[in-house]
């Protein structure tokens, strides 16, 4: 079940990209194919709080699960004006800290999730062996960035677990999806 937030980050995202092709209308042939980042720097309190959540005694991830929604609700809406669009993901920013309540919401104890635990929770993989776990809302995307520190970062396509196992990511550069340039 997805948050009336994403669905309506959603939309927005949608009628953007429909009045931005002319269009209106989602079809085929409204807007030349685009790359589209859904969201900045997720694993950051700056950017999306709080970062983790008390459970009991524990700390837990927060962000992985909310942004996951934001993500799939953003797809869907990109892929509806043109399926050949590409979504990529939040990029990380590259400092995490230890759980707990983020004070300052900037910097400090609870304030920046490592970026590798992150994109684990966001797809659902847990433990050295990075085994899937049951996930009820996989994330949809086309590529995952990886460091969100300039244009040229490196993206990696990363295909979800099938049958239980993961596949090997292709490492390729922005520049060279095809007709992206």
């Amino acid at each position: 079940m997805e948050s009336g937030g994403a669905m309506r980050r959603a939309r927005v995202a949608t009628a953007l990209l429909r009045l931005l092709s002319g269009s209106g209308q989602p079809s085929a042939q409204a807007a030349a194919r685009a790359l589209f980042q859904a969201w900045r720097e997720a694993n950051f309190s700056i950017h999306l709080a709080p970062q983790w959540v008390k459970s009991g005694i524990s700390w837990i991830p927060a962000p992985p699960a909310i942004y996951r929604q934001m993500l799939n609700s953003f797809y869907a809406g990109i892929k509806s004006v043109r399926s050949d669009n590409v979504v990529i993901t939040t990029g990380f920013g590259p400092y995490g800290d230890s759980a707990g309540p983020c004070s300052t919401n900037e910097i400090g104890p609870g304030c920046r999730m490592p970026p590798a635990m992150f994109a684990r929770e966001l797809m659902c993989l847990h433990g050295r062996g990075l085994t899937p776990e049951s996930c009820p809302d996989p994330p949809s995307f086309d590529a995952l960035v990886l460091l969100q520190r300039r244009p040229e970062a490196v993206v990696r396509s990363v295909p979800l677990p099938t049958r239980g196992r993961l596949r090997r990511p292709r490492c390729q550069g922005v520049g060279h999806l095809p007709a992206l340039r």
